[in-house]
């Protein structure tokens, strides 16, 4: 892609990127790096927008991983057929609470994306109106055989709107897991939702920016960050919020 057209989607999306030509530059290098390695964004646009979004620190990450392990077993069952059991192992962290959640499914990918939503559906329940609708692989590097690189390209729905997301690796579970990590963090960004198991504060028609930067302030020191303001009778980007902030400002991106 051209830094034309990367500025162009840039300015689709809304993302500020401060006008800052080497951060800019970085940035085209970058999605031209990804380009090499297989990465198509023009299929996926829901990825380039998450790789943009995360590049500027426009983004909230709703978790992190610490470890997933996928397995399968190929036995006899008691007729004497031949079966196989696929089993998915992962960890998560969700503001530092830890969910661990085991799920078996129709092969390695199934499960693995069965076990990913029940670790999130206790702080995120709208994970259920989510669904995958299509899923491909393409194998990048067929000259090396069962080694070669693959790219995971999954498009995905929650019955309003469909958008894909897409994952590169010589290994199709890690591709297919960065396919379906970006599809869930692009649709609870989306929807706006949030941890429930943390507080929600809420203000309602204040009078001052100093008293929305001091708010602000008080919930970080406490470790809450979802702050939510209604008709508001200042201006959102008056200067004396962030002083009265103190560093709070990621309490104010999210508001």
């Amino acid at each position: 892609s051209g830094k034309s057209t990367i500025i162009n989607q840039l300015n689709k999306l809304k993302i500020n990127y401060s006008r800052d030509n080497k951060k800019l530059s970085n940035f085209v290098d970058l999605i031209k790096k990804q380009e090499f390695l297989g990465y198509a964004y023009d299929v996926a646009e829901a990825s380039f927008e998450l790789l943009a979004r995360r590049y500027f620190n426009d983004l909230k990450e709703f978790y992190s991983l610490d470890s997933y392990k996928v397995s399968d077993e190929r036995r006899k069952n008691a007729k004497g057929y031949f079966v196989t059991v696929t089993e998915a192992r992962i960890k998560i962290f969700v503001k530092e609470k830890e969910f661990f959640c085991s799920s078996e499914g129709e092969g390695p990918i199934h499960a693995l994306d069965n076990s990913l939503r029940q670790a999130l559906s206790h702080s995120f329940p709208l994970i259920r109106n989510l669904n995958l609708i299509d899923y491909k692989v393409r194998i990048l590097t067929p000259q090396d055989g069962t080694k070669a690189l693959v790219r995971v390209r999954i498009e995905s729905t929650n019955k309003e709107i469909s958008w894909s997301t897409i994952g590169v690796s010589n290994n199709v579970i890690d591709a297919s897991f960065l396919a379906l990590n970006d599809s869930i963090t692009y649709y609870l960004s989306k929807n706006k939702v949030w941890d429930i198991s943390k507080p929600i504060i809420i203000l309602v028609e204040t009078q001052l920016p100093e008293n929305f930067g001091s708010v602000a302030r008080c919930m970080l020191n406490f470790g809450f960050e979802d702050l939510r303001i209604v008709t508001p009778k200042f201006n959102l980007n008056d200067k004396k919020i962030l002083p009265l902030a103190a560093g709070a400002n990621i309490v104010i991106k999210n508001t």
